[in-house]
């Protein structure tokens, strides 16, 4: 296997074995396009979510943090979401790696859009809300 895959694996292993717990109890449901669903697991702490496409709206049930893995096949989303407590989040962008590529503070409002955080595929963005 090549150095970039077995880094690749490592990350997201590490990833799950660190949210787990929340993967595990969280509650499953598909949204989308049904023929190729996009995913989430929302828990009490977070709400983690696959976006097939980057062109998508992400339902929310207004978390404290949200994990967004662009899972689409072009390297830049367009994600939008719905269902957040407007207030200002912090959003960090990971690379595929889950190396932390860009962190910036938002004004979010219910119905948020994220088109100015290009995430790359397979990457990760991470939001969370902020104390006012």
């Amino acid at each position: 296997m090549p150095e970039t895959h077995r880094r690749l694996v490592k990350a997201w292993i590490e990833f799950y074995h660190t949210h787990k717990r929340e993967l595990a109890v969280g509650e499953f449901a598909p949204f989308g396009e049904m023929d190729r669903p996009d995913q989430k697991i929302e828990a009490p702490g977070a709400t983690y979510v696959f976006a097939r496409s980057s062109h998508q709206t992400v339902p929310l049930r207004a978390p404290q943090t949200t994990y967004l893995v662009n899972g689409a096949d072009e390297a830049r989303s367009q994600w939008s979401v719905t269902g957040l407590r407007a207030g200002r989040y912090r959003a960090t962008v990971f690379d595929r790696f889950l190396q932390t590529q860009n962190v910036r503070t938002l004004s979010l409002s219910r119905n948020g859009n994220l088109n100015n955080l290009p995430v790359e595929k397979a990457g990760l963005l991470r939001l969370e809300r902020l104390a006012a």
